[in-house]
């Protein structure tokens, strides 16, 4: 073991390359993005539309995380930015929402 980088990535990995944690985030990003899509509905405004490339991206992250595979440094720089993707776009739509009503 050559120090804490080394013992994070084998804690962390193998919880990210998990078939089921990337099921649940590509079901909550579709959830986001409906919602973002509804509100556009109810509110009669676009701008609850603005966090939908943030999730875009997110999904795009999604979609490398799984590519990823094993390898460890891309695994981790993909899913931290799929996090931060996603929680600037839930940030921005909760933003919005305040905006809006």
């Amino acid at each position: 073991m050559r120090g804490i980088s080394d013992l994070t990535y084998r804690i962390i990995t193998p919880y990210l390359s998990h078939a089921l944690l990337h099921r649940v985030m590509r079901i909550v990003l579709i959830v986001l993005a409906a919602v973002c899509l509804v509100a556009t509905g109810v509110r009669l405004s676009p701008l609850p539309l603005l966090p939908i490339p943030l999730f875009a991206f997110a999904y795009y992250c999604l979609r490398r995380v799984r590519a990823a595979g094993a390898d460890d440094r891309p695994l981790v720089v993909w899913s931290s930015l799929l996090l931060a993707g996603l929680l600037v776009g839930f940030w921005t739509l909760s933003v919005v929402a305040n905006w809006v009503s």
